[in-house]
Formats: C-alpha cells, structure tokens, sequence
C-alpha cells in the first residue's frame, strides 16, 4: 500500500518544509501516490500563481513522479456514502476532500496531510490518516 499524498504536503514538499519531508521519509518504502483532485490543485495553483516558464516545469516533472488515482464509478458511490456517514455525524468537510477519501477507499490507501479535517473525517470514512504538521 502507497500512501496518498495530500496538495497541502505537496506544497509543503515544494516549500522544503523540514516536518514534511521527515513524515514522507517514514513511508519511503512505499510509492507516494496521488488523487486526480491533488493533481488537479497542484497543477491550479501552477498555472495561477507561477509565472517562469522554468519554475513551471520543474513543478510539473515533480507533479509527473506520481503514480495517480482517478475517480470512478465506483469511487462516485464509495463518496456518497461517506458524505451520508460524515452528515450523521455532522461533520461535513470540503466536497474535494470527500472526493480524495473516496478515492483513498476505493484503493486501500492511507493519506498524508496537513489538514486536521481529515482526522475525524478518516476516522468516520475507514481511512488512515497521517497527519503532518509544520
């Protein structure tokens, strides 16, 4: 099992951040993986916030290094029933972050994040959350 890497720890990875690199270090038997949403927001902020042509495609061949999960039928009901479970528990995260613990479902797969709206989230969903703080 490849851990899911969040955008958050992405960004961070990218930034240097020291907290970051340890926790990713911890898994570096396992291959890093991501969602088709991580990608999704690496590659927005990318094309919103970076303007060198050379800063872009270094982001880009780090962004390529991973292997990604997509979004499928299954994945589409494996959401709605952790939408249902998180509602009970009046917990509703971002409609994004549903989406990602979908996906992390569907694949037998833990994330790591720097968001603590996964924590509980995970916990309702059935996924393993590794939570990475600066």
């Amino acid at each position: 099992m490849a851990p899911v890497i969040d955008t958050n720890v992405l960004i961070d990875v990218v930034k240097g951040n020291s907290s970051v690199k340890r926790i990713l270090r911890e898994h570096s038997s396992e291959s890093a993986c991501i969602t088709v949403i991580n990608r999704y927001e690496f590659l927005r902020g990318i094309y919103t916030s970076v303007s060198r042509i050379d800063r872009k495609e270094m982001l880009l061949e780090f962004l390529d290094q991973f292997k990604v999960y997509g979004f499928t039928t299954k994945t589409a009901g494996l959401c709605a029933e952790i939408y249902s479970r998180l509602k009970e528990n009046g917990l509703l995260i971002n409609e994004l972050d549903i989406i990602i613990l979908g996906i992390c479902a569907e694949n037998h797969e833990s994330i790591i994040t720097c968001d603590k709206d996964f924590l509980e989230a995970g916990e309702i969903s059935g996924v393993k959350v590794h939570l990475s703080l600066p």
